[in-house]
């Protein structure tokens, strides 16, 4: 998904400079496209477009952006000074992600070499205030990037800025598909199609469960032997007993047919709901989890809101090692799973250092209040608690070495604090 996706960069200079000047900055812009591009950290190609230096220029480049499937966003960056004027009628058009590069291609001014030609080519403060000013003007949705275009955490910034403008274009093209309608009498699962299709792009239409149902009777043996071994490979067995072993084939019948809908309709998300199950023996469980690990967005009770950001978040999170299991006793098919894997993501759990959970050992109450603080957000000042140590309340059996003390220190000693991004600032023992 992501490879099919590109962003422009386009260079912002003006006619002023001459052509020598010009011929530079469009060779460096093209440099720097092709070194960002082999540094690793994105997740799609930049493609250098056009050195603009008319308003003409811009509103065609912007124009060919809007209409080209494959172009996710545009990033801009001005070499030189950029007159922004020239960008207002581009920018009132422009209907894709764009991204402020603002950066220099030099990493060090040389103060005591520098002369009237070097400024005259590196103008970057220069010209992105100018080009900040008329987006902030027009009041753009847009993010800006400061900093060294070849430092790594600059790249990475630019990186996950990409993976946002590849969910906006997935988002714009998505088609959900609800097998039945969702739940009756249950409101959260209920939307507003029209409005998500005019907002955010979202087709989200109904097909009957008669139709899926005649699908899966036309699906053949050989085709669930395939996927039988898939799910082997994938999946540890309970059991080989004959009637587990049919009704594991059942869902890879459903699996089957639900796909082929799902690609003949061009739709990368589906709904169902167990109330509207008619001519089928099995909600589809198996099936549908293993359609959301090739991609595919997924909303149980009919919920196609769900289905929808599933699949916007899968795509953009393509290639990502987070968000998934990471602890080597904690199967898929545990009944528990989905909770460890959310709450490893919320930050409330981290498990044990040897990269195990240990589902079946008992909880203890240091463990408990290191989960509730994590999710309270609550953490020790180690500053102010060094300095009051004294003043504190302490346990025999808790040393200031054992690994939940602060948590125990946090949910045990009343006092003020102040909240900054991150942590607390405690400022009085009660």
């Amino acid at each position: 998904m992501l490879h099919t996706y590109e962003f422009w960069f386009v260079v912002g200079s003006q006619f002023l400079y001459g052509p020598e000047v010009l011929e530079t900055v469009a060779a460096r812009a093209a440099e720097m496209a092709d070194k960002l591009n082999a540094s690793g950290n994105l997740p799609c190609k930049i493609v250098y477009k056009v050195t603009a230096k008319t308003n003409a220029e811009i509103s065609d480049v912007v124009r060919e952006a809007n209409y080209q499937p494959s172009c996710a966003g545009i990033i801009t960056w001005c070499h030189t000074f950029s007159p922004s004027k020239m960008w207002i009628n581009g920018f009132a058009n422009l209907q894709k992600p764009y991204c402020h590069f603002a950066t220099q291609y030099n990493r060090e001014i040389p103060n005591e070499e520098i002369d009237m030609d070097f400024m005259n080519l590196n103008q970057a403060a220069h010209g992105d205030r100018e080009h900040g000013f008329i987006a902030a003007r027009l009041r753009m949705p847009r993010k800006v990037i400061a900093g060294y275009w070849q430092d790594e955490d600059v790249q990475k910034r630019l990186g996950d800025w990409m993976r946002a403008a590849v969910g906006v274009a997935v988002s714009r093209e998505l088609k959900v598909m609800r097998f039945g309608d969702n739940m009756r009498e249950v409101a959260v699962t209920e939307g507003d199609k029209v409005e998500v299709q005019a907002k955010l792009g979202w087709q989200v239409n109904t097909w009957p469960v008669g139709q899926l149902v005649d699908t899966m009777n036309a699906v053949t043996d050989a085709e669930i032997d395939a996927l039988m071994d898939e799910y082997r490979a994938a999946y540890d067995f309970a059991s080989e007993d004959t009637d587990f072993i049919e009704t594991v084939r059942y869902q890879a019948r459903e699996e089957i047919a639900m796909k082929k809908m799902l690609d003949a309709e061009g739709c990368k998300a589906f709904s169902n709901t167990f109330q509207d199950l008619y001519g089928m023996r099995q909600l589809p469980g198996i099936a549908s989890q293993h359609l959301m690990a090739q991609g595919y967005g997924y909303g149980g009770e009919g919920d196609w809101k769900v289905a929808a950001m599933t699949a916007i978040i899968k795509a953009m999170a393509e290639g990502k090692t987070g968000g998934t299991n990471i602890f080597s006793d904690v199967k898929s098919t545990d009944w528990f799973y989905r909770a460890v894997v959310n709450s490893t993501q919320y930050g409330w759990i981290h498990g044990y250092g040897d990269g195990t959970f240990r589902p079946n050992n008992p909880i203890t109450r240091v463990e408990v209040t290191a989960i509730v603080n994590n999710m309270l957000g609550r953490e020790a000042d180690v500053d102010f608690v060094t300095e009051h140590y004294d003043e504190l309340n302490h346990f025999s059996d808790l040393e200031v070495s054992h690994w939940g003390y602060y948590h125990i220190v946090e949910a045990t000693n009343d006092h003020d604090y102040t909240k900054p991004s991150s942590g607390e600032n405690w400022t009085e023992l009660n």
